[in-house]
């Protein structure tokens, strides 16, 4: 079954592709996705292509102690 059928994030063709295309930035987060992220993967996956990883945290603080090491730059929600 392909990722796009059971909802996981397929984190090998993501890694695949930012090989491809190198983006300056990978945005992690949201809370529309109900299952945790593996930040450690995205944050290995951003240091290999030298890009920013960046965790969009604004509705699920309670992860956020858990993805700051890895996610140097973040996008709380406004106090």
């Amino acid at each position: 079954m392909r990722p796009c059928q059971t909802g996981y994030i397929d984190y090998d063709k993501l890694e695949e592709k930012a090989l491809d295309f190198r983006p300056k930035m990978i945005i992690c987060g949201g809370s529309a996705y109900p299952r945790e992220w593996d930040y450690k993967r995205l944050y290995t996956i951003a240091s290999k292509i030298g890009a920013l990883l960046m965790c969009d945290m604004a509705h699920y603080r309670r992860e956020f102690p858990l993805s700051f090491p890895l996610c140097p730059a973040a996008a709380p929600a406004p106090a």
